[in-house]
């Protein structure tokens, strides 16, 4: 698992965003764990991070909502939850739809940051416009699993979730890429 986070370090309401892989972060919070100190270098003052907080001296890990189109989707999927779960992030799995609960998915996004999570992960097929539904109502970072059908054998999902307009990002893994 090699995406990014935002991790904002400083004082008070400027915080300053640097870019580091998810990997780098796990390495820095187990570091963080072994050592015990708040203000160690690689942590000064933080404030807050996509997936992993550390708050009055405490390192608390942001949770990831896991949202499928369907719950035939759920094959696919597990392979994602598998790996959010081994490296210990907390995850919650939820079937909304672009389509068919489009009220529902909106309103998810619009409080998901209030509600503790860090990051979503939308798988959908065909059509697959979930993940952008959920952009278009976040500032949360989403990724995109578009799932392989019968028709086109996934392409038609890997092009509605990868085809975003300027403003609305989606990162986006392989057809079935879960694991991703």
């Amino acid at each position: 698992m090699t995406f990014s986070v935002y991790v904002e370090a400083g004082q008070s309401n400027q915080p300053n965003c640097v870019k580091i892989s998810f990997g780098a972060a796990v390495r820095a919070v187990e570091l963080h764990q072994n050592i015990g100190k708040t203000n160690h270098k690689l942590w000064p003052n933080c404030v807050a991070a996509s997936f992993i907080c550390c708050m009055e001296g405490k390192i608390m890990k942001k949770k990831v909502a896991v949202i499928m189109g369907s719950d035939s989707d759920l094959p696919v999927v597990k392979g994602a939850i598998g790996t959010l779960k081994s490296f210990g992030i907390p995850v919650e799995v939820h079937v909304m739809s672009a389509h068919r609960t489009p009220e529902q998915a909106c309103a998810f996004a619009r409080v998901a940051r209030k509600n503790g999570f860090g990051a979503i992960i939308a798988a959908a097929g065909k059509a697959a416009h979930l993940a952008g539904v959920l952009a278009a109502h976040t500032a949360l970072p989403v990724i995109g699993i578009p799932i392989k059908s019968s028709t086109l054998d996934g392409l038609d999902a890997l092009l509605a979730t990868v085809q975003m307009p300027k403003g609305i990002p989606v990162a986006t893994v392989a057809i079935d890429g879960a694991d991703n």
